[in-house]
């Protein structure tokens, strides 16, 4: 890039164009919701015939596709076989053996869904992700053998240096550009990082404890932070040796960090530590030690990069410790902010468990939190429960996150943006666009809960375990593979997708006579640049999308394009009018459905129903006086137009003395026909969705399959015509390279 910034012309200019496209792109598809942002083929039919549990699909994100030219036509395939495995082979044949189970298969919780009940996600959850978490431990730790001595020596080296007996200039004398910072410094400041964790509230490695007793010394908290300093300065040292001999990305972190983790776990059990809290520390441990050894190896990348334009690594240092301090506080705030936003605060009953915090209990939740989303007005802080999988067998209750009010009563289920199981708002709005996937924390959990709790499922790890040794032997390298395993099928699709078009650009370069370029030359290609580009600004778009969705009046205004309404010229039965508009997308006429458009048809009929969810309930019918519980914070209007008021608790309202609609209803006591579904939600025990639907009654057109595939292939095409050099053509040149002075900065 910084070859790019100082050469300009086509090289920039493809950078560029990139990022404006998938800037463009992500916003219309994820803001404005012009089309869909995911696409699905289920391989089975209602009963259960074909591929059960098994469905193809693919994110148009291209975020994706340009990772997917990026890293090539054979890793994609890898990543792509990985999940074709997991989604298309596993997860069927565990739906086909489990379909007649009668109780909860382990490991999932003896309180948990049949298998038969399960969706591919929570099948995922339960068990393709042990089997990946084995072959992502097991890859590449073969190869750490061979230069256990050059990591060792590696240590030596630092150590002699901290003495001064080593060989590297860090007094000022010597070369200016092999002036270091002082190892002193190093030192210093490792411990004074150990030393704001420790004194850090919550991480569990507090130095120095108050007690009704007193103060007195944690010497468990000496330990955790000597295992901080120990397997942070090893895993640096391999990763900064690692990414200086083959690049960042055979850079081995994920591994480091589990192997981290397990140390930690294996010395706290022994030490007899297996607390909730001592499981937080432990992650903070294994968090830390993953955050230097990624540093480590960028920061051996980046001085890599300064020798070649000639810099001066003391001042490369200075300037990178100035930039993880300044992305640690504007990523943790990010990342806050995403979570947030995609975060659904529920009352629905089938989530809210019929449970009473004890006084005991109760006592020690001292974390306190206001209701978020559609509940925003909610003035009350509630007490924050979190629920661990192990605890939710014996409460009998399901795990996650609750808001409890100060009687212990359970008000709020939270589930968050990240791995979150709920893509919808209690009023039917949907974030499913602000969800994400985050396969990696569910593993780390998952080995956190295996060993302190003695209950990990050894038959799937080591199921995993020989299918990475199988891989190894036929000469596949199960690293991608299991990342493929690990990544939904819709991720890995697109990944596949670009390195496919990375195949074709380079089989026409093979049919014209070229010869295959470098890899110095192949990342500065057209190709290359341009999905750079697509990484870049579908990235940003997908940051600033977020923040919008903090606001959620302003996020429904962008995506108020996102569906279709038709209006009804007749009164007709639900089903009816599914059915017509069904139909009429597919230009069908009266009678039988064709058995080549019955797919089609059953799989409309399915996002009518879907999309129409919170349009049915305007059309619920209510008798003159009706009563409906509201909820506890919401902003309800005076029916005869005196003003508004927040409810500071669950309350009973009449509705008028005539009989109405519920949307209409909904629009003069919460000021908006669309929140009915809020209070259908709410009173659904007393309120039954209507059979048929009134004359003018609005319904809601699902998007249809087409404006995605044209929009994403689009994209697609666009890539592989600039990597084919059709569109912005790279001049014919070697490798650049930038004319600096190495005397100067």
């Amino acid at each position: 890039m910084l070859i790019v910034g100082e050469q300009g012309g086509a090289s920039a200019k493809a950078v560029f164009t990139g990022f404006g496209l998938a800037f463009v792109y992500a916003f219309l598809m994820k803001a404005m919701r012009f089309w869909k942002d995911t696409l699905d083929l289920k391989l089975y039919n209602k009963a259960g015939q074909g591929l059960n549990k098994g469905v193809l699909g693919g994110e148009l994100d291209p975020a994706l596709l340009g990772v997917g030219y990026i890293i090539g036509p054979r890793i994609a395939s890898i990543m792509v076989a990985g999940g074709v495995l997991a989604y298309l082979v596993l997860v069927p044949a565990i739906a086909y053996f489990g379909d007649g189970l009668t109780k909860p298969l382990a490991p999932a919780p003896d309180n948990g869904k049949l298998i038969k009940d399960m969706s591919v996600s929570e099948l995922r959850s339960n068990y393709i992700l042990y089997i990946g978490r084995r072959r992502c431990c097991d890859r590449r730790h073969h190869q750490h053998v061979p230069s256990l001595a050059r990591n060792l020596g590696s240590i030596w080296a630092g150590l002699r240096d901290l003495t001064g007996k080593g060989g590297g200039t860090t007094n000022g004398n010597g070369q200016r550009t092999e002036r270091d910072l002082p190892m002193t410094v190093v030192l210093f400041g490792s411990l004074a990082l150990v030393l704001a964790i420790a004194l850090a509230p919550k991480l569990g490695l507090d130095l120095i404890q108050t007690t009704v007793a007193g103060i007195k010394f944690n010497w468990f908290g000496l330990i955790a932070a000597g295992l901080i300093v120990l397997l942070g300065f090893l895993f640096v040292t391999v990763s900064s040796r690692l990414t200086g001999e083959v690049g960042s990305s055979s850079n081995p972190i994920s591994g480091m960090t589990v192997a981290a983790l397990l140390i930690t776990c294996l010395v706290f059990v022994v030490l007899g530590h297996n607390s909730k809290a001592d499981m937080l520390t432990a992650l903070t441990i294994a968090a830390v030690v993953c955050i230097a050894s990624s540093n480590g190896g960028t920061t051996s990348q980046d001085l890599k990069t300064g020798f070649l334009v000639g810099a001066t690594p003391s001042k490369q240092q200075w300037a990178i410790l100035v930039g993880a301090l300044t992305s640690a506080l504007v990523i943790g705030y990010t990342l806050l902010a995403l979570n947030e936003a995609g975060s659904v605060y529920s009352k629905k009953k089938e989530v809210i468990p019929d449970y009473t915090v004890p006084p005991a209990v109760m006592a020690t939740l001292t974390d306190m939190q206001k209701a978020g989303g559609q509940y925003k007005a909610d003035p009350l802080s509630y007490h924050v429960f979190h629920v661990g999988e192990s605890e939710s067998v014996d409460l009998k209750i399901p795990p996650g996150k609750y808001l409890v009010n100060d009687e212990g009563k359970i008000v709020y289920f939270v589930d968050p943006a990240i791995n979150g199981k709920l893509d919808k708002w209690d009023d039917s709005r949907n974030v499913k666009t602000f969800k994400f996937q985050a396969p990696k924390t569910q593993l780390m959990q998952k080995i956190i809960s295996g060993i302190f709790d003695q209950k990990l499922p050894w038959g799937l790890v080591l199921l995993g375990a020989l299918i990475a040794i199988t891989l190894e032997l036929t000469g596949v390298p199960s690293l991608p593979f299991a990342v493929g395993v690990y990544l939904p099928l819709e991720s890995s699709t697109p990944i596949f997708l670009g390195g496919m078009v990375r195949y074709i650009v380079e089989r026409a370069g093979k049919a014209r006579g070229a010869l295959p370029a470098p890899e110095s030359e192949a990342e500065m290609s057209a190709g290359s640049l341009l999905s750079t580009g697509y990484i870049a600004g579908a990235s940003i778009a997908g940051v600033l999308i977020a923040f919008v969705a903090a606001f959620p009046d302003i996020s429904a205004k962008a995506a108020r394009w996102q569906y279709r309404a038709s209006t009804l010229d007749r009164e007709m039965s639900v089903d009816d009018a599914f059915d017509e508009g069904a139909r009429r997308e597919l230009d069908l006429g009266a009678g039988a459905v064709p058995p080549d458009k019955q797919e089609a048809y059953d799989k409309l009929l399915g996002e009518f129903g879907e999309v129409n969810e919170s349009q049915l309930p305007k059309y619920v019918s209510l008798a003159p006086g009706t009563k409906l519980s509201f909820s506890q914070g919401t902003v309800v209007y005076d029916q005869s137009g005196g003003g508004s008021r927040i409810l500071e608790k669950e309350e009973t309202i009449s509705s008028p003395d005539k009989s109405t609609l519920l949307g209409a209803f909904a629009g003069q006591i919460l000021g908006d026909e669309d929140k009915a579904a809020a209070i259908y939600e709410n009173n659904k025990d007393a309120l039954k969705l209507p059979q048929r639907l009134p004359k003018d009654a609005v319904i809601k057109v699902p998007q249809r399959d087409m404006t995605a595939l044209i929009a994403s292939g689009f994209m697609v095409l666009f890539l592989l015509l600039v990597g084919l050099g059709v569109i912005l053509k790279m001049p014919n040149q070697t490798t650049p390279t930038i004319q600096s002075d190495r005397n100067g900065y």
